[in-house]
């Protein structure tokens, strides 16, 4: 005996669902910043020690950047969430979007360094030693020659480490977090599964258009930067 199963796509509830995952958007948009922000200061800081650290502080850095981008990101969530509080108990009444937030972090300064530091050697050595040798100072060639030239070669980079960033906040689901694949998945469990397919359409299209937008702003200063890198070429 034979059983047949009926599917129907119920369209008209996804912008609706949309509406109500938007509600979580926060969340996101502070997991992501946040992450960001201490992920350019700590790669700031991982780019200065490979360059200028000498050999043991670029070795150190070298190898945490190894370490952070070959431990999937899911692995280090739980190891943080799961594996931390068994060595410190304390650190179990923190939030969980804490701990989704210093993982993100781990792993943003580690690619970000390495967007930092492959943007720094990418212009030429000479333009250096031909600022020095026309009177500036190694703080004014840093700042007027290097520098700019540097941010417009990271831009293409770091607008794609920020949709990766991005779209690796979805995990936060994964302990609980209420980001927008943590209220997607709470929406479904509400209708026992019945709208699953419907929810994450939903989901898909606003971090698809998120990702969007934010191309778009890459683009944008992609653009204003390497107007700016011509004209003072």
């Amino acid at each position: 005996m034979q059983t047949s199963y009926t599917f129907e796509l119920h369209a008209e509830l996804i912008p609706g669902f949309i509406a109500s995952i938007l509600t979580a958007l926060p969340m996101t948009i502070y997991l992501l910043v946040y992450s960001l922000i201490f992920g350019l200061v700590i790669g700031l800081l991982l780019t200065l020690a490979q360059l200028r650290g000498g050999r043991v502080l670029a070795s150190i850095a070298h190898g945490y950047i190894s370490l952070m981008r070959g431990v999937p990101s899911l692995v280090l969530i739980f190891l943080l969430f799961m594996g931390l509080p068994q060595v410190a108990p304390a650190l179990a009444k923190l939030p969980k979007s804490t701990f989704i937030l210093v993982a993100m972090t781990l792993i943003s300064s580690a690619n970000l360094g390495e967007m930092m530091r492959s943007s720094y050697l990418a212009v030429e050595h000479g333009q250096t030693e031909a600022a020095l040798s026309v009177g500036m100072t190694e703080a004014q060639a840093l700042r007027r020659i290097i520098l700019p030239q540097a941010i417009a070669i990271a831009v293409p980079n770091f607008g794609n480490n920020v949709i990766s960033i991005f779209k690796e906040t979805a995990l936060a689901f994964s302990i609980g977090t209420l980001d927008l694949m943590g209220r997607a998945q709470t929406i479904s469990q509400a209708s026992y599964g019945a709208t699953r397919l419907e929810v994450y359409i939903s989901v898909a299209v606003i971090y698809w258009a998120i990702c969007l937008i934010l191309q778009l702003i890459t683009s944008i200063v992609e653009r204003a930067t390497s107007r700016g890198r011509t004209v003072t070429a």
